[in-house]
């Protein structure tokens, strides 16, 4: 990397020096494996891209926009330490001036097809379907060769009704217990690759890296069992709105008109630095539910989350709430407090992309009791809620 960073003193040199073994020697360049090597070459793209016209988003600063030369459209790099992702009418273009300053490599150019783990192709309607096909296999092929035996392939994650604080097996040893943390790494990588149907299962073998058994091991080789089966598995990039099927209790709060007497202050808070928006609106859908007190040691309940922007999932959660609640509706209650944040946090992302937010997000759930709590106003349950959420 051509880089200059500040001259950085090194006391004593090593054996990899030759005569000046033992000398001060001075670093002139930023080295991968120093510690400020990613850091420096942060700050210096950064640097390039606003040389280029683009600007941090305020939501995510490895994230950089710009109008492109119609003043119609927005153009997008989203960064990654050296690697990077252009979405552009024209991305030829802005390729073109990263490498007038950069050296990247050939593969780069054209229409990505494998990015930080996943891999990116186009389906029968052009439309872009985002996996990790790749990285699975590699992934499965290396726990193969270190545990010397192949994967039975599973048809789920992990055993109905399974709970892994139950398992009173062996402990594992050390050697036992680095392998366990490798895997759970894997795993969790694999999650934020967008594998969302291991998610909950890997949170849960998650609470146990610090003093594993032989019985969450084999929870582990289950998992990879399951996705060495389903390695296929994609998200599709469909910005058409979702088709929610069944009844929907659902009351859209205007805040200006019915609420101006009970709450004459609360309304959204949208950032003025966020300029106007080009992208047109699409519907934000939240699906959130609980299963009261699953954990049968804390007595914890799950929260389970997924938040479509369009038809495109782009978040989902499954963990453990913070609190134990003491009956279905305040774990259903939590669940919805925790699906309404995020929500907020899904509205001011797509604001700082200049994407269009104007009317109300549907947020769905099952439970009736929370869902008329949350839409009428003469609702005497909040009180309720307040005693069953406390830690």
């Amino acid at each position: 990397m051509h880089i200059l960073t500040k001259k950085c003193f090194v006391p004593y040199a090593g054996l990899e020096f030759g005569e000046k073994e033992g000398k001060c020697i001075i670093i002139k360049k930023a080295l991968y494996g120093l510690c400020s090597s990613a850091e420096r070459f942060h700050a210096h793209l950064a640097d390039t891209l606003r040389s280029f016209g683009f600007k941090q988003t305020r939501y995510d600063n490895d994230v950089w926009i710009r109008l492109d030369n119609s003043k119609q459209h927005y153009e997008y790099v989203c960064t990654h330490v050296d690697d990077f992702m252009i979405c552009s009418k024209n991305p030829e273009r802005v390729m073109k001036e990263i490498c007038s300053v950069y050296k990247v490599k050939e593969s780069s150019k054209g229409e990505p097809s494998y990015y930080l783990g996943n891999d990116y192709k186009k389906d029968s309607k052009n439309r872009w379907c985002i996996g990790c096909k790749t990285y699975l296999t590699e992934a499965i092929h290396r726990i193969e060769e270190l545990f010397g035996e192949s994967l039975r392939k599973k048809d789920t994650p992990m055993m109905d009704g399974d709970h892994p604080e139950k398992d009173s097996s062996e402990i594992l040893g050390d050697e036992g217990h680095k392998k366990y943390m490798m895997l759970i790494g894997m795993l969790n990588w694999i999650v934020c690759l967008g594998r969302m149907d291991v998610a909950f299962v890997v949170t849960s073998l998650s609470r146990f890296s610090a003093c594993p058994r032989k019985g969450h091991l084999s929870r582990l080789f289950r998992i990879f069992g399951y996705l060495k089966k389903y390695k296929n598995r994609i998200i599709v990039v469909n910005s058409n709105d979702p088709i929610v099927i069944g009844r929907k209790d659902v009351l859209e709060l205007n805040f200006q008109d019915l609420l101006k007497n009970q709450y004459p202050d609360a309304v959204e808070e949208i950032d003025c630095k966020v300029p106007k928006p080009l992208v047109e609106e699409m519907e934000i859908s939240a699906f959130v539910d609980s299963d009261h007190a699953h954990d049968k040691v804390t007595r914890r309940s799950i929260t389970g989350l997924l938040i479509l922007v369009g038809s495109t999932p782009v978040y989902f959660l499954s963990k453990r709430q913070g609190a134990i609640a003491t009956s279905t509706y305040g774990a259903e209650f939590c669940a919805m407090k925790t699906a309404v944040e995020e929500v907020q946090s899904m509205r001011y992302m797509l604001r700082s992309l200049r994407v269009k937010i104007g009317h109300a997000s549907l947020v769905c759930g099952d439970n009736k009791g929370v869902i008329l709590n949350c839409t009428v106003l003469d609702s005497h349950l909040k009180k309720e809620t307040r005693r069953n959420c406390l830690p």
